[in-house]
């Protein structure tokens, strides 16, 4: 147990919390045993997150998942999903098919009722914005996510990653909505769907399409680009606070010792402070050599073209062992193989939680 230097679960509040969760068992046996949450398991929980926080948003999930269980409820109706050519979200509300399910005289009266209902809902114009609008956040989010789950990702390219979906989301709501609205205009012609004028006053439509009493007076354009389009992006734009299980200054000092752009991360203070939070690794002594040491690594490597365009934590640990400078500086290897073993912990972890 002494020997520990990472652990990483799910998410799950047994594992994870802050009392008698086996996280926190871990660390008084072994307090070097950092945890650090699966990014790519934190990017999900703050996407989820939006829904919570936007009716509009929740109440479109709602309705995907009506239309899935009312499609999917029969082994002919998923044949008929396969068949579409689409994209799988569009593929998978295709209205063509809950049309089938209307006049199909095999189901029942309250199936053909909810595929009635569901038709109606997916051809209003709030239901297509809906839609489009999460299809561009999620796939944006969604090459992050894959990213994320790879098995040679490091901490440090992970955090890059994160900074970068965030900004393609910053960018999207600030110079986007134009061409967004245009994208969702063109979809809505091409099926026939009513676009309303954004000039009139938003009416909000409570239970059973009835306008909803003391709604703010608003038009069409602010509901759909502040109230949604611009809210949305900003949930999401919050990822800082939802990666809130990471170690932040754990990881600031590990990526001090990211090689990329002649190694422009480098920080001596911060990687001495990495040493110690490792205190069973790093004696006090060590502490005073590794400062030394630090800065005829630096120097060393700056100088050397073969650390040059290197792109990572795994990539700087197989250069230094092939030109032997891990036997050179022992203490900086040391510090390299503890911040290596952090991004192994969470991914390897993750993965057989999800298989």
């Amino acid at each position: 147990m002494s020997r520990l230097r990472g652990q990483g679960y799910d998410g799950a509040s047994n594992m994870q919390g802050n009392f008698n969760d086996l996280k926190t068992l871990i660390l008084k046996e072994s307090p070097c045993a950092f945890y650090i949450h699966c990014f790519a398991h934190q990017l999900q929980l703050a996407l989820v997150a939006v829904a919570k926080k936007n009716i509009p948003i929740t109440n479109f999930f709602r309705v995907v998942g009506n239309v899935i269980n009312t499609v999917g409820a029969s082994s002919k109706r998923c044949d008929l999903l396969r068949e579409k050519q689409l994209d799988f979200i569009v593929e998978a509300l295709e209205k063509d098919v809950l049309a089938m399910i209307v006049e199909d005289k095999s189901c029942s009266c309250d199936q053909r009722s909810d595929a009635t209902n569901l038709l109606e809902l997916i051809q209003r114009f709030d239901f297509v914005f809906n839609l489009q609008l999460m299809k561009s956040v999620l796939g944006m989010s969604n090459e992050l996510s894959k990213a994320l789950q790879r098995k040679d990702q490091d901490i440090v390219n992970a955090m890059q990653l994160v900074r970068l979906c965030k900004r393609l989301l910053q960018i999207m709501r600030d110079e986007g909505w134009v061409s967004f609205f245009e994208e969702v205009c063109s979809f809505c012609q091409q099926h026939y769907i009513h676009v309303p004028n954004m000039d009139d006053m938003f009416v909000c439509l409570a239970i059973r399409g009835c306008p909803q009493r003391n709604s703010p007076e608003i038009t069409n354009l602010h509901h759909y680009r502040v109230d949604l389009f611009y809210s949305v992006i900003e949930f999401i734009l919050e990822l800082n606070d939802c990666f809130s299980e990471v170690n932040t200054e754990l990881l600031l000092c590990v990526a001090c010792l990211c090689p990329q752009d002649s190694f422009s991360s480098f920080d001596k203070k911060s990687l001495i402070r990495l040493a110690e939070l490792y205190p069973l690794d790093f004696s006090t002594e060590d502490g005073i050599v590794l400062s030394d040491q630090l800065e005829t690594y630096i120097l060393d490597m700056r100088s050397n073209k073969e650390f040059e365009g290197l792109n990572g934590l795994g990539d700087l640990a197989e250069k230094l062992v092939l030109t032997k400078k891990d036997k050179v500086y022992p203490l900086v290897y040391r510090l390299l193989t503890l911040a290596l073993i952090l991004p192994v912990a969470t991914a390897t972890v993750e993965r057989v939680f999800l298989q």
